[in-house]
């Protein structure tokens, strides 16, 4: 049995043939084992499923969905986020949650500085090193035999006798002390190219311009995310959301830092472009051209006398011996695959967990962690629960019933995913999304995009909202006695004050009080400013009847307006656009 995570439900092992990794887990597995090594992540499927069903059962392939330089896009991108994620998460421990940042921390910057290959590349081209060995290439001599022209014969090849006496049309004339030839078998020699030393020197150049180019597309991934957030403000997005984004980003870098890390960037992409040029040149040239693309080549190099006593040559293999030893640090088997996706899960695990700490204080909630998770508490009144499966699953809860769902998938969501797929309530957030997927409550998160943070907090604000407004619009199941019933005339809500709240309780079981002050504390929350939890004051509530009522927050640095319509069964939060993450949003209750 597999455990699907996105629907929460049991499937039977026959009811699959694709499968998106990360998205399920084993059921009855070895309970010893961590949750992060029960999840199906891509290359590898557990032994009790390939045994049986090896021919049933594959991921997705990538290959039948993206071109070849998206793949190699993709996994740039997917280095970035989780070098990123892991030094943010390390930098946490020293950090309060009110100085956490989930951007691309300034440390990034460690991974962009020049390591032994990138410094023994430089060396290479400011030596000449590639272009003296193409200028000047080692050859070997090449000796073939051809039938050629008696005059124009230097040297006989060694079966030459034996030929002219088999083949009679070679002959000249034949006389009576022997013949004389017309044509001989020569041996004839020719410098040749295709050589050890060369081959190598040729892959060399494969090798090196792969490996920049893909340090390049590292590099332009920060460069754009840079860029990304000076151009938010001129995107037409809500002034809230823009401060919002430049305080987590201010946490994440002062001015100098982000200045620092813009310039360390472009100055090595600058060099990367112009060794890539010279690499170009190179493999435009004679001796690269001459060197057949199919020939294989061993890893390891031989140790030849050219390669060990020619200067050009020796510092060649020189640097193919880094370009080695930094390439078996990146080429992994199957099974250290497996092992790196299972440590990216709990990183990204913890990663999103500590976005949803800060994303609940943000809006207004004071969090105080147990065992089990985390109690949240609103104005010291209405309270909610974040459960914490330590499965990469985290739950609402308002009393036993579910608000929301958070799940974590650590892997890019290629698969699609229809909404009615998906638990109500459920968010998904992984690192990266295909972008056919149009799904609102599929959410990208990572440390290199820029709205994911604030688009869950909006989708979490909304769940919290529609869930105590549906409660809230349940009638008391009993009729009220009168002396609590008058405490409610003239009201369009059920607030009641500490003084109306201390004269209910005499006249109310726990049951109903309960009750009543669960209603009293959500009339206090829907007045209370969705976006800064600033309280209103009655000046700022236009209200006429209990079925409508609009409020605008007197904190001047907010000034958002929401609006709750029972008839319509609508509350707006300031435009209702869905591009604004919390800072403006519609929900239907009846949706």
């Amino acid at each position: 049995m597999l455990f699907d995570r996105v629907t929460s439900k049991k499937i039977k092992l026959n009811d699959v043939s694709k499968i998106q990794s990360g998205r399920y887990a084993l059921v009855n597995a070895d309970t010893k084992l961590g949750f992060e090594q029960r999840v199906l992540f891509e290359p590898l499927l557990p032994s009790e499923i390939e045994t049986k069903y090896t021919s049933s059962i594959s991921f997705f392939d990538t290959k039948e969905l993206f071109t070849n330089d998206e793949i190699v896009k993709e996994q740039q991108q997917l280095t970035i986020i989780f070098d990123a994620i892991k030094q943010i998460n390390d930098k946490y421990e020293s950090l309060s949650l009110a100085d956490f940042s989930h951007f691309l921390p300034p440390e990034i910057s460690k991974d962009i500085t020049p390591n032994e290959l990138d410094k023994g590349i430089d060396e290479v081209f400011e030596n000449g090193v590639l272009f003296q060995i193409n200028s000047a290439p080692r050859m070997s001599m090449r000796y073939d035999t051809e039938l050629l022209p008696t005059s124009r014969v230097k040297r006989y090849a060694n079966n030459y006798q034996s030929h002219l006496v088999a083949h009679s049309e070679c002959w000249q004339q034949r006389t009576v002390v022997g013949i004389i030839p017309k044509k001989l078998l020569a041996k004839v020699s020719e410098d040749e190219v295709v050589i050890y030393e060369n081959i190598v020197y040729a892959k060399l150049i494969d090798h090196i311009f792969n490996y920049l180019s893909l340090y390049k597309m590292r590099l332009e991934e920060i460069t754009g995310f840079i860029e990304k957030f000076g151009t938010l403000v001129g995107n037409g997005k809500d002034h809230r959301l823009v401060t919002q984004v430049s305080e987590d980003w201010g946490r994440a870098f002062v001015e100098n830092d982000v200045g620092k890390l813009q310039e360390q960037t472009e100055a090595s992409i600058d060099k990367v472009n112009a060794n890539l040029r010279k690499l170009s040149q190179l493999k435009s040239e004679q001796l690269y051209r001459s060197i057949p693309r199919a020939v294989q080549l061993p890893i390891e190099l031989k140790q030849t006398n050219i390669l060990v006593h020619d200067k050009n040559y020796s510092r060649a293999a020189s640097l193919w011996r880094k370009w080695l030893k930094n390439s078996n640090t990146e080429r992994l088997t199957p099974q250290q695959i497996l092992e790196k996706k299972q440590e990216n899960f709990v990183l990204y695990k913890d990663y999103i967990e500590l976005i949803l700490k800060q994303v609940f204080m943000n809006l207004g909630w004071s969090l105080k962690k147990d065992s089990m998770g985390i109690k949240l508490k609103h104005a010291n009144t209405f309270e909610l629960y974040l459960q914490d499966t330590n499965q990469g699953e985290w739950v609402l809860l308002r009393n036993t019933n579910v608000v929301a769902r958070v799940i974590a998938i650590p892997e890019p969501l290629i698969e699609e995913i229809k909404d009615n797929e998906i638990v109500q309530g459920t968010l998904i957030v992984c690192p990266e999304v295909n972008p056919l997927i149009e799904s609102d409550r599929i959410l990208a998160i990572s440390p290199i995009t820029i709205l994911g943070k604030e688009h869950l907090a909006g989708m979490l604000q909304q769940q919290i909202i529609k869930t105590i407004v549906k409660e809230y619009l349940v009638d008391f199941p009993v009729k009220l006695p009168n002396s609590i019933s008058k405490l409610y005339d003239g009201k369009y809500d059920c607030y009641l004050t500490d003084n109306e709240l201390a004269n209910a309780k005499k006249h109310a079981n726990n049951e109903l009080y309960s009750l009543i002050v669960s209603k009293r504390n959500i009339s206090k929350y829907l007045k209370q400013c969705p976006v800064c939890s600033e309280a209103s004051k009655p000046e700022s509530v236009s209200q006429s009847s209990s079925d409508y009522f609009t409020a605008n927050c007197r904190n001047k640095a907010c000034k958002a307006s929401w609006t709750f319509d029972k008839i319509k069964s609508e509350f707006i939060l300031n435009n209702g656009s869905k591009a604004n993450g919390r800072f403006s949003f519609l929900i239907n209750f009846n949706s």
